[in-house]
């Protein structure tokens, strides 16, 4: 088989088990009760107590990437942002965002940021307590590059309490696309895919 024959067929066959078949399940926000399985999970594992997930992002190598597209990078890439849990289920992705871009200028034109902004993000949120103090907003796992939100638990880069050395390993623990890129080889090698559209199946 030629290689565009083949890249049509990967394209096809994407395109229709994404858009048939699994992405009423697996693609899509998750709900309130998804939410609470998603924090019980990450509380048995981790002992952190409203834990929705780590937030990171991915530079995706864009083999055949149009040249006038390239910038001014070593080779060009494509930013994917996604969050997942512990069992590697990946809920939100934002994908096609320039390589050039960094995790900061990335989630400041994150779809996930919008939901925070606009309210919509407040519908899985919940109540819950840590130390008998309640809170209301579910957080992620972030690399130390996020702002300080109270959204976000960001990594202890130098862990030197008790507390921090318990804390900063599973935390680090939890990152998905390190994980994906060993299992699914993939993620880890260029693509040859000519349309962002397409790369996004």
């Amino acid at each position: 088989m030629g290689r565009s024959t083949a890249r049509l067929c990967l394209r096809k066959l994407t395109k229709g088990v994404l858009c048939f078949s699994i992405s009423d399940y697996y693609v899509r926000t998750p709900s309130k009760s998804d939410a609470r399985k998603k924090v019980a999970l990450h509380k048995k594992v981790y002992g952190i107590d409203g834990c929705m997930g780590c937030l990171d992002v991915t530079k995706i190598h864009w083999g055949a990437c149009p040249v006038a597209w390239k910038g001014q990078g070593r080779f060009p890439t494509i930013g994917l942002e996604a969050v997942s849990d512990y069992n590697l289920w990946i809920w939100h992705n934002a994908f096609g965002f320039p390589g050039s871009l960094h995790d900061i200028n990335v989630w400041d034109r994150s779809p996930l940021l919008e939901s925070m902004l606009d309210g919509s993000h407040d519908t899985i949120d919940f109540s819950f307590h840590i130390d008998g103090q309640k809170f209301d907003q579910l957080s992620y796992l972030v690399d130390g590059i996020y702002p300080s939100l109270a959204q976000f638990l960001a990594t202890v880069n130098d862990p030197t309490t008790a507390l921090d050395c318990f804390y900063a390993p599973k935390q680090e623990g939890c990152r998905a696309f390190g994980v994906l890129k060993k299992k699914i080889l993939s993620i880890g090698t260029k693509s040859v895919l000519y349309h962002r559209e397409d790369m996004f199946y």
